[in-house]
């Protein structure tokens, strides 16, 4: 029996354990702006090109510290957006927002931020329509009905956490509907 305990112990122990992070997703549009100011020699240091994914905060101090001078309209655009999504207080200052309480920062419709916890509360809303017209039938319509919430944020600046609530309606297309009712 204490063979068994000791197998499990080194098969359990040897198992990858998998932490939250507040990293740049890898596919993120953020990281080919990077590259481009990078090689322009608009940052302040080299990138650690090595080292992806890039922490969030990280990202946020280099994309506030690029020279943009001389940058066309465009591409100040990309490191404004870029800015606007990473970096917690780019937009922080003087907004009254909506009753004093909602999209205060320009950005997420609830947000609260103190030395121990973060939150931040933001909606989510797609809506779509099409038209079906399956082989010798008549046309039906199509839709996507979703809504719902993203909240993020942390715990002591160690902990973070990521959340989509989300309910959804749809109507599929024809093909679809025969498939799921066979």
């Amino acid at each position: 029996m204490k063979r068994v305990g000791w197998v499990l112990l080194l098969l359990l122990g040897s198992l990858q354990t998998m932490g939250q992070s507040a990293d740049v997703l890898l596919h993120d549009d953020v990281y080919p702006l990077l590259d481009r100011l990078d090689i322009q020699g608009r940052l302040a240091a080299p990138l650690p090109s090595e080292l992806k994914p890039y922490p969030r905060s990280e990202v946020a101090l280099w994309l506030a510290g690029a020279d943009s001078q001389g940058l066309g309209r465009r591409a100040r655009g990309w490191i404004d957006r870029a800015r606007f999504r990473l970096d917690e207080d780019y937009l922080t200052g003087g907004k009254r927002g909506f009753w004093n309480t909602f999209f205060t920062n320009g950005r997420d419709l609830y947000h609260h931020r103190d030395s121990s916890f973060s939150l931040y509360v933001s909606p989510l809303l797609y809506f779509g329509a099409g038209q079906d017209q399956p082989d010798g039938a008549e046309a039906s319509n199509l839709y996507r009905n979703s809504r719902g919430l993203q909240l993020h944020g942390s715990l002591l600046g160690k902990v973070g956490f990521y959340a989509d609530l989300v309910e959804t309606q749809q109507r599929f297309p024809a093909f679809w509907r025969a498939s799921i009712e066979q």
